[in-house]
């Protein structure tokens, strides 16, 4: 697995050698700018996992570099770093999405490392989230694929069943919900209709008869003259 990608953006270089030092000995993949409009071309042309920038460079501030790596990939982690910080610039910081705000001179610089760790493992969850939704989503699109050939399959296995009924001789009738009779192929409504046409209904005697029974007694039935 490659290394995380990280920016540090500042124009003070000693501070900037500094930071890569440490940050280096975290195995992060550092590349640096010492202006903005350096910065900024790099966002542009790169993929990053994490931006450290200084708020106040020459060419493009701190804060328009956060908005425009923002604008790049909303989900791209984002440190602020500034040498005279005002609860102003912290808030708009902030509200652009920056993940954190870190005053220098550092106390320590274990408190930058700590930063960026933490902004890092953010973004490791916000893409293996995005990853997981996104196979979940392929998951569901294959499952409807798969059952619009079933039902495809089925339709068409009912398509045919039903032309070979349709050529039978032997009528065919299916008892549905509260024991309702309907025909089923040509035949059936055939000897529905000459049943219609008898006065002792001897097909309907015989259904009748069979009501509540899972398994009727088979027997013959004689309709105008037909054996059923």
């Amino acid at each position: 697995m490659n290394p995380p990608r990280v920016l540090v953006a500042d124009d003070d270089e000693g501070l900037l050698a500094l930071m890569v030092r440490r940050l280096t000995r975290m195995g992060l993949s550092l590349e640096t700018a010492t202006d903005g409009l350096q910065a900024s071309a790099m966002i542009a042309a790169n993929a990053y996992d994490l931006v450290i920038t200084d708020i106040n460079m020459p060419g493009k501030s701190g804060l328009e570099l956060l908005q425009e790596a923002k604008e790049r990939d909303p989900h791209l982690q984002v440190v602020i770093v500034t040498g005279g910080a005002t609860m102003d610039i912290a808030i708009q910081a902030l509200n652009h999405g920056a993940f954190g705000f870190l005053t220098k001179p550092f106390e320590h610089m274990s408190v930058l490392e700590n930063a960026a760790s933490r902004a890092l493992e953010i973004s490791r969850l916000t893409l293996d989230n995005l990853r997981m939704a996104e196979v979940q989503k392929k998951r569901g699109d294959l499952l409807q694929d798969e059952v619009a050939d079933r039902l495809k399959q089925v339709n068409r296995q009912d398509r045919e069943m039903r032309q070979i009924l349709a050529t039978l001789p032997e009528g065919i009738l299916i008892v549905g919900g509260r024991r309702a009779v309907v025909p089923y192929n040509p035949a059936a409504q055939q000897f529905m209709a000459l049943d219609a046409q008898t006065t002792d209904r001897p097909l309907s005697a015989f259904l009748e008869a069979a009501r509540g029974f899972e398994r009727p007694e088979p027997c013959l039935v004689s309709v105008a003259r037909k054996t059923l």
